[in-house]
């Protein structure tokens, strides 16, 4: 098992800087390419490795591509996946405030 940090930029190859296409190459099988897609408005991003197909969260591809690409972050994943209920704080039950409120007392508490 290998992890994001063995992915050098070297292994990245980036197919297309304008949609957010990357075939990287495997940490663990020699020979294999996953192609990966940040996706858009209409269509969701995606990896072809097990890992994503499996669990659809962030796999060590995608990070490795937010440690190689600055300008492919989080923020580029296509709206479908990145604003999901699993990635997104419901403001009506947890509205912004709260959780200002929250950060502020615990600064003040740490700072006694």
């Amino acid at each position: 098992m290998f992890a994001a940090d063995n992915i050098l930029r070297y292994h990245i190859q980036c197919v297309d800087d304008i949609c957010g296409i990357f075939k990287i190459k495997s940490q663990s099988l020699d020979g294999t390419v996953y192609c990966l897609s940040f996706g858009d408005a209409n269509t969701i991003c995606k990896c072809e490795c097990l890992d994503w197909q499996k669990w659809w969260l962030p796999c060590k591809h995608f990070i490795a591509i937010f440690a190689h690409y600055p300008d492919w972050q989080w923020e580029k994943l296509s709206p479908l996946y990145r604003d999901s209920p699993y990635f997104s704080l419901d403001e009506e039950t947890m509205p912004y405030y709260q959780v200002e409120l929250h950060l502020s007392k615990t600064q003040a508490v740490q700072h006694k």
